[in-house]
């Protein structure tokens, strides 16, 4: 429903008594959309198609919730205050009788209420408390910081891997941006792709044996600045001289950086013979793919890796909040599933 069709009384009454239909409301601010929910709850409450007990109404926040709730009660005192049927003036005195008890709450709220009916079914202690958002950050910071100064300890299986991610320029601010995020889709972990086969050695054979060869023909150009001339050089600098296996930190620290390469430039006139500038183009766009085919298989490993590791701090995060006695608005959610 649009805000212009709210004025439309067909239509709220609509809203308001055909229980048969599910209905999405868009209206902008003001409009009466917690009205014309207020008018319906009361209407299906009043005549009886349902007893509060079977009624849940979400809201997104506390305060939402309470205004409703608050709202309802002043709708059915004033509907009492009618003249109303006995069965509509019982209903809606069972309904007065019942309010404190009903299910007008927000969604966080909502599941805690059922987990709460259920926890022994899903393993939970019945009078587990709910973190809010400061209490859950707090002790993920906490429990954070004490398991990052264990991983980091020399020695330790993943220390390889925590010593490629400050290769590609990562810090620990961004490890722990990774950490929020996956808290946060914690419940999608189990969808992760599987790291890839890559030859990055071979890869690596390929762009050092392409680097000698431009290398040979930057002595046909006799301009500088040529661009082409400019990237050899560039590629000259920065590409390792040794193998993958003998220089491997080099290595990844090369594939893990954007190569600037446009293999299309470069003037001919700059150019004896003018073939040596065809050929250093076609080498230096292959190197560029080969590059951009190895730098995508290791950045894939590295975060499939570290998405891994940081496994490892969300079980001794979910451990954290299970001695405690303690869920987090994610738990909730996830549990009810």
């Amino acid at each position: 429903m649009t805000q212009a069709s709210l004025a439309d009384n067909g239509v709220q009454q609509r809203l308001v008594s055909d229980f048969q239909t599910t209905f999405l409301l868009e209206a902008g601010a003001g409009t009466g959309k917690t009205q014309l929910l207020l008018n319906r709850l009361l209407a299906l409450l009043q005549t009886g198609r349902s007893p509060l007990s079977r009624v849940a109404v979400i809201t997104f926040t506390d305060k939402a919730a309470a205004e409703l709730r608050t709202r309802l009660r002043a709708a059915v005192e004033s509907a009492l205050q009618t003249s109303l049927p006995e069965a509509e003036r019982a209903a809606l005195q069972s309904v007065l009788s019942e309010l404190d008890r009903a299910m007008v709450m927000t969604i966080h709220a909502f599941c805690a209420a059922l987990l709460r009916e259920r926890a022994l079914e899903v393993g939970l202690d019945p009078a587990f408390t709910v973190l809010n958002q400061a209490q859950a950050r707090l002790l993920h910071d906490q429990v954070w910081h004490t398991w990052l100064s264990q991983e980091m300890q020399l020695g330790r299986d993943n220390s390889d891997l925590i010593r490629q991610a400050l290769r590609t320029g990562l810090s620990v601010t961004h490890l722990k941006s990774l950490c929020d995020f996956l808290v946060e889709q914690r419940d999608c972990l189990d969808w992760l792709p599987a790291a890839v086969d890559a030859d990055i050695p071979t890869d690596c054979a390929e762009i050092r044996q392409a680097v000698a060869r431009l290398t040979a023909l930057r002595d046909c150009c006799h301009d500088t600045t040529d661009t082409v001339f400019e990237h050899i050089t560039t590629l000259t600098d920065i590409v390792p001289t040794l193998p993958y296996q003998d220089n491997t930190g080099t290595w990844q620290h090369f594939l893990l950086h954007r190569l600037t390469i446009q293999p299309r430039k470069g003037r001919p006139t700059n150019w004896q013979p003018t073939a040596a500038l065809d050929e250093a183009r076609t080498l230096l766009a292959q190197l560029k793919a080969r590059h951009l085919k190895a730098r995508a298989a290791v950045l894939h490993n590295l975060t499939v890796g570290l998405a891994g590791w940081l496994g490892g701090y969300l079980r001794v995060y979910q451990a954290k909040k299970q001695q405690q006695g303690s869920l987090d608005f994610l738990d909730l959610l996830v549990l009810m599933r």
